[in-house]
């Protein structure tokens, strides 16, 4: 497991480096501090991409470097960031339908439901969007006697027993193969 500074940032925007600073001591002259700041090397192993989370295992790195003017030069113990991309607040992160490692956000709440990450557009239609409507049939409560077991409905009979539910999507349609 990679160790550093964690930083995190909203799926979708822009990840600005905080950037790190840098200060020699000079041996034998106390209170002398020589800022580095400016010699501090920034390194990208790869870059950042904001458009879909990351898995909380395998964050981006941002690697610095510093050396001071001394020679040979004394290079400083290396400093890791570990970059973070994170759904929206209330969200959660949802493994890829045909690969559980391609990690998209959940749509309230609802995976499967966001648009595409591999989507370029910015103009998602809002139908797209909308999570599936589930509509109980038959009524929200049902009496059971005690002892007697609780069956779904078969046969026309639509009294005493389990009447089940649809589910419809704008887009998709019937997705009532999808109730669980």
């Amino acid at each position: 497991m990679v160790t550093g500074m964690l930083t995190t940032v909203m799926l979708g925007s822009q990840y600005a480096d905080e950037g790190a600073t840098a200060y020699d001591m000079r041996t034998g002259q106390p209170g002398l501090r020589i800022d580095l700041t400016a010699r501090i090397k920034v390194t990208y192993p790869v870059a950042i991409d904001t458009s879909a989370p990351t898995d909380p295992a395998k964050p981006y790195l941002v690697l610095y470097d510093v050396s001071d003017d001394a020679t040979p030069p004394n290079k400083a113990q290396q400093v890791l960031r570990r970059v973070q991309v994170v759904c929206s607040t209330g969200e959660v992160l949802c493994p890829g339908t045909d690969d559980p490692n391609l990690l998209s956000c959940s749509f309230n709440r609802i995976c499967g439901l966001g648009p595409s990450t591999s989507s370029t557009s910015t103009t998602a239609s809002s139908t797209a969007l909308a999570p599936p409507a589930l509509t109980l049939l038959g009524p929200s409560v049902i009496r059971i006697r005690q002892g007697a077991p609780y069956i779904p409905c078969s046969g026309g009979e639509v009294r005493g027993c389990e009447q089940g539910a649809a589910a419809t999507r704008q887009v998709h349609g019937d997705m009532n193969a999808e109730i669980r």
